[in-house]
């Protein structure tokens, strides 16, 4: 039986009973099913099969005014295929992506 939420429910069979029916309607299950959206093509985006190391890289950045050079790090994507490098984010269409180690 389902929880009891107030006293008057607990009193009245029939509340309990239009309780239970409600909850074991079904009708709206199959408009809470998973669909391909219509906003992005189904061919627009592919993948290349490939997979992506990533490599984190030590870069200099452009002196500020007072003249300091400031260091950052930045990742960059190898293709393992091709050789084919990338700054910062792997392509959209990169089927797997090697994380960099803690090296």
């Amino acid at each position: 039986a389902p929880p009891v939420s107030s006293p008057e429910e607990a009193s009245s069979p029939s509340l309990r009973k239009k309780k239970q029916e409600s909850a074991s309607d079904t009708t709206g299950a199959a408009l809470l099913s998973a669909r391909r959206s219509t906003r992005v093509a189904a061919d627009k985006y592919t993948h290349d099969g490939d997979s992506w190391q990533e490599t984190l890289a030590v870069c200099e950045m452009p002196a500020t005014k007072s003249g300091e050079v400031k260091m950052k790090i930045r990742s960059y994507y190898s293709n393992q295929r091709t050789g084919d490098r990338v700054w910062d984010e792997p392509p959209s269409g990169a089927s797997r992506v090697l994380s960099a180690t803690e090296e």
